[in-house]
C-alpha cells in the first residue's frame, strides 16, 4: 500500500528520464535504500532504463537534509530541488518524522504580483509570517485559495517582421516548391499503397514574425490568497523518502 507521501507525488519526464519516489520506514538509510532498490528490480527488471529506483544501485543516493520533515515540507521540498536530479547521478534521500499539528488557524492576504504561480508564493510567505512560532514547530500553509481582485496593467509588446516560407508533403518540409513536389512524387511512385485517384496533399507555411514583450506592466494585478497556516511538532526520523530522475 501506498504511503500517504507516495498518494501525492506527482512524476514527472524529461528526456530520457522518469521521475520516481520511493520510501521506507527506519532510521538507517543506507538499509532502506538498498532494500528498495532491490524490490524496484524485482518490480521493474534489472535489464536498464525502467525510470525508476532500479537505476540508482550504483550510484547510490545523496542525503539533501538531515532534519525529520513533515508530509507537507517533504513535497515542497521535493518539488523544490527534483530539478537539480540527474538521471546518471545518486537518488536524493530526506527523512520524515511523525507530525503533530499544534495549532492551526486561517488568514486572508493580499498580494501584488504578475502572475498565479507568484502570488500563490507571496500569498504563501506572508501567511507563514503571521503569528508567533511555537519551539520546536515547523510552520506549514495548507488548504490555499488564490483569487485576481485586481487585473494588472497591460505589458507592452511589439511585432518583430521576419518572412519565411516552406513547403510540407509526405515528405516532410521543404524550402522550395519544387522540392516539396519531388518529395510527395517520389512517395507516390515508389508505395504500393496508393491507388489511382489518391493524393499527397502539399502545404504552403508563411512565417510572418513574431510579437515580443518589450516591457511588464507598470501595475501588477491584486490577488486574495487564503491559507491555513498550522503549526506541525515533527519527532524523531520515522523514515526516509528517495526521488530523483532515472534513465528510462
Amino acid at each position: 500500500m501506498k504511503t500517504a507521501l507516495e498518494q501525492t507525488w506527482f512524476g514527472r519526464r524529461t528526456a530520457g528520464a522518469d521521475s520516481f519516489q520511493e520510501s521506507g520506514r527506519g532510521s538507517n538509510p543506507k538499509s532502506i535504500f538498498n532494500d528498495l532498490v532491490q524490490d524496484a528490480k524485482y518490480e521493474y527488471g534489472s535489464g536498464g532504463y525502467t525510470g525508476t529506483l532500479a537505476e540508482k544501485g550504483g550510484a547510490g543516493f545523496k542525503i539533501m537534509s538531515q532534519t525529520p520533515m513533515s508530509s507537507q515540507a517533504a513535497r515542497e521540498f521535493i518539488a523544490d530541488t527534483i530539478d537539480r536530479a540527474d538521471k546518471w547521478g545518486p537518488a536524493f534521500a530526506i527523512p520524515y518524522g511523525r507530525e503533530k499539528v499544534m495549532g492551526s488557524k486561517e488568514y486572508t492576504v493580499r498580494v501584488q504580483a504578475k502572475n498565479r504561480r507568484s502570488a500563490q508564493q507571496a500569498g504563501k510567505e506572508a501567511i507563514t509570517a503571521k503569528g508567533r512560532v511555537r519551539q520546536g514547530a515547523q510552520v506549514q500553509v495548507v488548504k490555499m485559495s488564490i483569487e485576481m481582485t485586481r487585473p494588472g496593467g497591460t505589458a507592452k509588446t511589439g511585432f518583430v517582421a521576419a518572412k519565411e516560407i516552406w513547403f510540407e508533403s509526405k515528405g516532410g518540409q521543404h524550402g522550395t516548391r519544387k522540392e516539396a513536389l519531388a518529395a510527395a512524387n517520389k512517395v507516390m511512385t515508389e508505395d504500393s499503397s496508393y491507388d489511382v485517384g489518391d493524393t499527397i496533399l502539399i502545404h504552403r507555411h508563411e512565417f510572418l514574425g513574431y510579437v515580443k514583450k518589450e516591457e511588464d506592466a507598470t501595475r501588477l494585478a491584486t490577488w486574495t490568497v487564503t491559507g491555513t497556516r498550522q503549526q506541525v511538532a515533527v519527532g524523531k526520523i520515522e523514515g526516509w523518502i528517495f526521488y530523483g530522475l532515472a534513465s528510462s
